[in-house]
């Protein structure tokens, strides 16, 4: 992994690849599996249950509270973590991109020389 990192940042800085900033994800993600079974399991709580005291309707409050925090935490690592993976591979692409442009470039700008040397020198 380091490694790569090293050789596409080398390689960008001297093909001149600028490295884009990463994007901001602003919108909401949808709903994954454990957020929909706790909201389901939220919904089946509530109506099947028999009536509780105060202080056991906070507790389960407060203990779904903290599953929601967890989960919604995980999300964000997990979509921090893919950005900055995909970041990596658009660097990683932008620079074999501009590998392959100047390879085709001096190719065909050479080839073209050559061709002109030889059919100026031949008549």
């Amino acid at each position: 992994m380091q490694v790569r990192r090293i050789v596409c940042e080398r390689l960008a800085s001297i093909l001149g690849v600028v490295k884009r900033p990463s994007p901001s994800y602003s919108e909401k993600p949808t709903k994954t599996e454990p957020e929909q079974i706790l909201d389901e399991g939220f919904a089946a709580l509530v109506e099947h249950q028999p009536p509780k005291t105060d202080q056991q309707v906070l507790v389960d409050i407060r203990n779904l509270l903290r599953q929601r925090a967890s989960f919604d935490e995980e999300e964000r690592n997990r979509v921090r973590t893919e950005a900055r993976i995909r970041q990596e591979w658009m660097l990683a692409a932008r620079v074999v991109n501009r590998a392959c442009f100047v390879f085709f470039a001096s190719t065909l700008v050479g080839v073209t020389v050559v061709f002109f040397f030889v059919f100026r020198l031949h008549h």
